[in-house]
């Protein structure tokens, strides 16, 4: 599905069709700059994978109490892939305040 898309490097809008990386980020090539970009994962998959961090930190809690010692395993790459997508979803804020500024620049409002 193909969808305009924000380069938060040059701030060109880009109507292409995103791949997702392996955590789950749609990528896209820009065309004016030539940079790879990442966009934040969609609201549907950080709730997912919330959920599934914390059914692991209960099982990491239970196995605990039991008396275990449990790994965190794919935990990890869980609160990564999370982190990530804050610091995506920040750089992608900040450009669209950035375009919009521009935009505001550059079409003034008539009067």
């Amino acid at each position: 599905m193909e969808r305009a898309l924000l380069c938060v490097h040059c701030l060109g809008v880009n109507a292409t069709e995103p791949q997702l990386t392996f955590l789950g980020n749609p990528s896209f090539k820009c065309g004016a700059c030539g940079n790879l970009v990442l966009h934040p994962m969609s609201r549907a998959r950080a709730i997912t994978y919330l959920v599934f961090l914390g059914i692991g930190m209960i099982g990491a809690v239970l196995g605990w109490l039991d008396g275990r010692m449990t790994f965190p395993g794919i935990g990890i790459l869980v609160i990564y892939a999370l982190g990530r997508d804050v610091r995506l979803r920040r750089e992608l804020q900040a450009a669209e305040a950035r375009f919009a500024l521009l935009r505001e620049r550059n079409d003034p409002p008539q009067t």
